[in-house]
C-alpha cells in the first residue's frame, strides 16, 4: 500500500476506489468457485472409454424364455 495523505481528498478517494474494485473481484472469485463446487457432482456412470461402450447405458436385453413354447401355451397344458 501506498502512503496517502489524510488532508489528500482525491488520494482517499482513489485508495477508496481501488479497494472496493479489489473487494468486487474477490467476491467474483469466491461465487465462481461456489458455482463449480456447486455443478460438479459424482457421475452416475463412469465416463466410457475410446475402446470400451458404456455398458451401463445399454438397454437391457429381453429375457429369453426357458422352454421353446410361449407361455400362452403352457397356460392351456396346465388348465
Amino acid at each position: 500500500m501506498f502512503h496517502v495523505d489524510k488532508w489528500d481528498s482525491v488520494a482517499v478517494q482513489e485508495k477508496r476506489k481501488k479497494e472496493k474494485k479489489k473487494k468486487e473481484k474477490k467476491k467474483k472469485k469466491k461465487k465462481r468457485k461456489k458455482k463449480k463446487l456447486s455443478q460438479k457432482k459424482t457421475p452416475k456412470y463412469p465416463k466410457p472409454t475410446k475402446n470400451q461402450p458404456n455398458k451401463q447405458t445399454k438397454k437391457p436385453q429381453r429375457k429369453k424364455y426357458l422352454h421353446s413354447f410361449e407361455p400362452l401355451t403352457l397356460h392351456y397344458f396346465l388348465a
